[in-house]
């Protein structure tokens, strides 16, 4: 009865420790950034952030386009593999907009925090 109850607890020890390493691999991590470089091609938008959190490891983006500005939410975690640090991420977004005038960076995951990142005036 025992051996039993060892195992069973060991078992359940190791379910959590897989669940909590996923949840800290999927989560979502806000965090500001340095925009350290931005193009804007006929075909591409490439960016290259350098976030102000170490920690975190890039995810992926989301874009919305409205009103010829084109905001862009950078998506983080903590955990990421292989294990290795990130000094920025450099990604490109498929430019399939019309007109782009503006584009913003969703910083701390609100709209309130939006940081205008590249203009076509400029």
């Amino acid at each position: 009865m025992e051996k039993k109850k060892k195992l069973f607890v060991g078992l359940v020890a190791i379910a959590v420790t897989v669940k909590l390493g996923a949840a800290l691999m999927w989560s979502r991590v806000t965090t500001r950034f340095t925009v350290e470089s931005v193009a804007v091609s006929a075909s591409s938008i490439y960016l290259r952030l350098l976030p102000h959190n170490s920690a975190a490891k890039f995810r992926g983006y989301e874009t919305e386009y409205r009103d010829e500005a084109l905001y862009v939410r950078v998506r983080c975690g903590l955990l990421s593999l292989p294990f290795q640090r990130s000094d920025g991420f450099d990604f490109s977004i498929p430019n399939q907009y019309e007109t782009i005038r503006a584009i913003y960076l969703w910083q701390d995951g609100t709209p309130a925090g939006d940081a205008l990142i590249w203009s076509q005036d400029q």
